[in-house]
């Protein structure tokens, strides 16, 4: 699917983010007005052209969440970790169940399973949003 050949109906809005830089361009982002066109989108994200990518907008505590498990990712301890309608998610086999992500103490609960020294796994009083 590409984005510019998406019905203009499909779109509710859509803006530029950001200060001008001339090292790269800056993100656009976009709102669908139907869920379905969304998914659809994510879904198709590996078939765009090189240098292009979409991503969910998460809120900094989501995003932090899904920060430390790539760590744990490039470390080799899980096979992957993303999102899913803005949830964050991991798994520790290629043919493993997904695991929600939604407080600090689920990464230390999967990282104590997994064997991989993390750094915060003190943190026990965190608020999900």
């Amino acid at each position: 699917m590409e984005l510019h050949r998406l019905p203009g109906k499909q779109l509710h809005d859509k803006h530029i983010n950001g200060r001008p830089a001339k090292i790269r361009p800056r993100p656009l982002l976009i709102r669908f007005v139907a869920r379905r066109t969304r998914l659809s989108v994510l879904k198709n994200k590996n078939n765009l052209p090189a240098g292009v990518y979409v991503t969910e907008h998460l809120t900094s505590f989501r995003a932090s969440l899904l920060r430390e498990l790539k760590q744990m990712k490039s470390a080799k301890k899980i096979h992957s970790a993303y999102t899913r309608n803005g949830v964050v998610v991991a798994k520790i086999g290629n043919e493993s169940e997904v695991i929600p992500i939604r407080q600090s103490i689920d990464i230390a609960n999967l990282a104590a399973t997994v064997g991989f020294a993390h750094g915060r796994l003190n943190s026990t009083t965190d608020s999900s949003p």
